[in-house]
């Protein structure tokens, strides 16, 4: 948690913001986002001649390194570090790392289940945890829309009731 985590450019403030409380939950103290170039850290730069979501990953005794050419790269690079810091100590190695397929989704379906916002925040995370670039989230469905949204009123008012919807038992 002392190891500070070193940004090379301002588009890795998120991914590195992001990652820091990661640990901060498994640790118990997050580690500090910063600029300032740090001998001991955890370093991430962007670098043209990667893939869009491909990423090194280097560790040594000293030092980690994520290097990739996008920020959502690098965030992957990350999500493979964390897994690794889970598991107590960090091994030494070099990871180089793309995914095989470009769209890697996952569908979330709250249409007709109620899910508190933590929990979706949750699997969101866990999503992210793995890899997977696309969320599908599943509002509504045939039955009719459920959610208010004040700027478009007729949503509820019309679209929420259905004369097709079958309310009762189907036999």
């Amino acid at each position: 948690p002392r190891t500070p985590v070193v940004i090379t450019d301002e588009q890795l403030r998120t991914p590195a913001e992001i990652f820091a409380r990661a640990v901060g939950k498994l640790t118990g103290t997050a580690p500090a986002v910063t600029t300032a170039p740090v001998k001991h850290a955890v370093t991430l730069q962007l670098q043209p001649g990667y893939e869009a979501e491909e990423y090194l990953l280097e560790v040594g005794r000293r030092h980690i390194t994520v290097t990739a050419s996008t920020p959502q790269a690098v965030l992957h690079g990350l999500r493979s570090l964390q897994q690794l810091v889970a598991g107590g100590e960090i091994p030494a190695c070099i990871v180089r790392d793309k995914p095989t397929f470009a769209y890697r989704g996952a569908m979330l379906d709250v249409c007709r289940h109620f899910f508190p916002t933590e929990d979706v925040k949750t699997y969101i995370d866990i999503l992210s945890l793995h890899k997977i670039n696309k969320f599908h989230w599943h509002l509504t469905d045939d039955q009719g829309w459920r959610i208010e949204i004040k700027k478009y009123p007729l949503l509820t008012q019309i679209g929420s009731r259905r004369a097709e919807t079958l309310v009762g038992r189907y036999d």
